[in-house]
């Protein structure tokens, strides 16, 4: 038996089941080890100047203390049957489509019965019945709950099997990480964990009961609320998909007039080569006829010796003048040529730019609308989520106080349920003790009247045969006067 956790509950000299709190001291507690059967010593208060919690230790030297099997798992399943036992309230979640918790009093709470269940071999730790002031519903009174509590290992799927056939009410209360707060397991630390942290489930649920009934009720509700979301959901969808499909028919549209742009900058590409083109064109006719100007000129002035130098100077300096207009209007048609040149790609950059401003400016409004409409939602969820917070914080403060006042009331019971104890045993040795007085005192009386009877013959014969009478008065008034001495000295 080697660990650090010592022994709180063990079997006195009736087989009961007690706390080292109620017993007597040393070996004058007259119990034994739950798991060997070998006597303990009750260890309260001080040993050896040092404070320790009370518990129960084997005698030193014992034969069975090095193979008894017993471990700290034993008291916690006791000790939770005892906090359900004196509480006589549990708060469990409901079996159903999301957590419900339901929060049950009971009546009464039997600790393990020798009887199993009927038609079964089945036999639970705890069996409960509750009280007419279950939060859940009134009409459920005198129910039975059966309670089974997993220290070690958790009911088997056999016997999960066999409590659901027999359509009973069974909870699960799991008990398997809770470790003890010091060297013993304490009262207190195995209910806080029980209403705090303990996985509690319900294995087994009667159809027709009022349990039942409330989990039918409560997978009806939220059944409902699913296809109330569901619906709504299916709503903000459709809703949805009307916006994306007019952003797709806005974004198609776009699509579309950039398309058209693309083909009338495609046109403007043609005309400016058909511009080239025919400037090119008019370029060659240009050198064409300066040369055969110049050509017929030259004929005409060889072939003609009537003109005067003046008139050939004249000529000259119109065909240069001719020359000069003709490079003119050459040079500004290259000019105009080479500005449209240089503007083409400026338009194909500003209607790609436009086109893209527009589609920039259309997808902006449209994800800033939707961004307003999910921080507005938002701020909504945030609201009511702030205000089931501050009311599930005052509920949480109530429920505290409450545990507080429960936990002063329930130590008031112990010692309330100590003294009835003890009240009950000296009423038992008084009735004992009134019995055995009211039987001497029968015999007494009973006696004195046979003396009274036989007094006439015992002092004739006292006489017939010369015996001097021994008694100073009469026998029955001297056992009369000594009958109190001897019910005192009883």
């Amino acid at each position: 038996m080697a660990h650090k956790y010592k022994m709180t509950r063990a079997k006195n000299d009736v087989g009961l089941i007690v706390s080292i709190e109620f017993v007597s001291n040393g070996l004058s507690c007259n119990c034994v080890c739950l798991s060997c059967g070998a006597k303990l010593i009750a260890k309260q208060g001080e040993m050896n100047g040092k404070t320790q919690a009370n518990h129960f230790s084997h005698r030193p030297g014992d034969s069975k203390r090095g193979s008894c099997t017993w471990s700290y798992e034993t008291d916690v399943h006791i000790i939770a049957k005892e906090v359900l036992a004196i509480t006589k309230h549990l708060s469990v979640t409901l079996h159903g489509p999301l957590p419900d918790t339901m929060s049950m009093n009971f009546d009464s709470v039997i600790k393990e019965i020798n009887l199993p269940i009927e038609d079964s071999k089945l036999r639970p730790d705890l069996t409960a019945q509750l009280s007419d002031d279950v939060a859940i519903a009134s009409s459920y009174e005198g129910e039975t709950v059966y309670i089974e509590i997993a220290v070690t290992h958790k009911c088997e799927q056999e016997k999960v099997i066999e409590l659901r056939r027999l359509n009973l009410n069974v909870i699960e209360i799991d008990l398997q990480d809770f470790i003890p707060n010091g060297d013993t397991v304490r009262f207190e630390d195995v209910e806080n964990y029980i209403a705090d942290k303990a996985p509690k489930k319900w294995i087994a649920i009667k159809p027709a009961g009022g349990i039942g009934s409330q989990v039918n009720a409560q997978a009806k509700t939220v059944i409902l609320d699913l296809l109330d979301k569901q619906r709504v959901e299916k709503q903000n969808l459709s809703e949805t998909q009307r916006n994306l499909a007019l952003v797709v028919k806005q974004q198609q549209n776009e699509i579309k007039k950039l398309n058209n742009l693309r083909e009338e900058l495609a046109l403007c590409k043609d005309e400016v080569r058909e511009h080239e083109q025919a400037i090119d064109n008019l370029g060659e006719d240009f050198a064409r006829n300066r040369q055969r100007l110049i050509n017929e000129l030259k004929i005409e002035f060889a072939n003609s010796n009537k003109y005067n130098q003046e008139t050939a100077d004249e000529l000259t300096q119109e065909v240069k003048d001719l020359n000069q207009e003709i490079s003119d209007l050459y040079d500004n048609k290259m000019q105009e040529y080479e500005r449209a040149k240089k503007e083409i790609p400026n338009i194909i950059r500003s209607n790609e730019m436009l086109a893209q401003q527009i589609f920039n400016d259309r997808f902006t409004q449209l994800r800033q609308d939707l961004y307003n409409s999910i921080l507005a939602e938002n701020n909504e969820l945030t609201r009511q989520i702030n205000e089931s917070t501050s009311q599930l914080n005052n509920t949480v403060t109530n429920i505290n106080k409450a545990e507080i006042k429960l936990k002063k009331l329930n130590s008031e019971c112990s010692y309330l349920r100590s003294f009835e104890v003890n009240l009950k045993e000296r009423e038992r040795i008084t009735n004992v003790k009134e019995e055995q007085i009211r039987t001497r005192s029968q015999l007494h009386v009973q006696a004195s009247r046979h003396l009274e009877r036989l007094f006439p013959e015992l002092r004739a014969i006292a006489r017939k045969n010369g015996v001097a009478w021994p008694f100073e008065d009469n026998l029955v008034d001297e056992l009369k006067r000594e009958l109190p001495e001897c019910i005192n000295e009883f």
